[in-house]
């Protein structure tokens, strides 16, 4: 071998190795891409079978949710299908903020965080009724509280008393008037 082919040979060794480098690197990256996209196929296979397992479940529900969905009423009920973390969030607090009368919420996946937020917002009703009084106006009493959950421990949020009138002493219906 001739001094201008060495010289040749050694001036190409480091743009070789160099070159080699960047090839393993470039292979790298096409090897985390090619994970990546297995990953991402995986991941949309789960979500599809959520999906259809969502779906399942909602045609399939049990009797007692049909019966309360499906009871006659003239209140509006409102279906939402969600995909992600931050949008079930938003919709979760925003239907516990304004349920008034029940909330059914169908979530097979429920997070330890919603979970705390569903019984921080939920409200446990004590009711007593006393009829049959020897009273000549009143018929009944009923007394209602309200407690919420709140850092695990259970606060009155609400008081309230209703009677119930003898005939033609006032009202008939459970009411917070008085009775005459």
């Amino acid at each position: 071998m001739s001094n201008e082919n060495k010289d040749n040979s050694q001036k190409q060794k480091p743009k070789l190795i160099l070159q080699n480098q960047r090839l393993r690197e470039l292979q790298q990256q096409l090897d985390k891409l090619s994970e990546s996209h297995g990953s991402l196929l995986e991941q949309n296979q789960r979500i599809e079978q959520k999906l259809d397992d969502l779906k399942s479940l909602l045609e399939n529900r049990p009797d007692i949710i049909t019966s309360q969905v499906d009871e006659p009423s003239d209140k509006q009920y409102e279906d939402r299908l969600v995909f992600n973390r931050g949008q079930s969030r938003e919709v979760l607090s925003d239907a516990l903020e304004n349920v008034q009368d029940r909330l059914i919420l169908v979530c097979p996946w429920l997070t330890s965080w919603a979970t705390a937020v569903v019984i921080e917002k939920c409200t446990a009703v004590i009711v007593q009724t006393v009829v049959g009084l020897a009273d000549d106006s009143v018929v009944g009493m009923r007394n209602r509280i309200e407690l919420r959950l709140r850092q695990n421990k259970w606060e009155i949020v609400w008081i309230g008393r209703q009677s119930k009138c003898q005939p033609n002493r006032g009202h008939q219906d459970w009411a917070s008037g008085r009775c005459r």
